[in-house]
């Protein structure tokens, strides 16, 4: 069984297409298997998951001194990500000039002294 994200720059389209097919995918037993997200909702469920890198964690590690390499390998390739679709919603919005290049800039509350 294949996992489907399929994103949107619009958390609300997101929201409202989901609603439209949630009973098809109840219906055929896939509900579980389908992912409706914006982009960034895309990108941190990707590295809560460890299967891209955590931009955090590089940043607060490579502060703090330390060299986590294999930690921050991609590994989308590996365990349960492997047979997973990313379908694009709205390409033409994210390929237009107020979306495509946009920086994804993801922030980091430091609490602790780093020496």
């Amino acid at each position: 069984v294949f996992c489907s994200s399929r994103v949107c720059y619009n958390s609300i389209l997101s929201s409202r297409d989901y609603q439209l097919f949630q009973g098809l995918f109840e219906s055929l037993k896939i509900k579980e298997a389908i992912r409706y997200s914006t982009i960034d909702e895309c990108s941190e469920w990707l590295m809560k998951n460890d299967a891209i890198p955590d931009v955090r964690t590089i940043v607060l590690d490579y502060l703090k001194g330390a060299n986590n390499q294999k930690k921050n390998r991609c590994r989308i390739h590996e365990g349960k990500l492997k047979d997973s679709l990313l379908l694009v919603d709205e390409v033409d919005v994210l390929f237009g000039n107020g979306f495509y290049g946009k920086s994804y800039s993801p922030g980091i509350m430091i609490e602790e002294s780093i020496e």
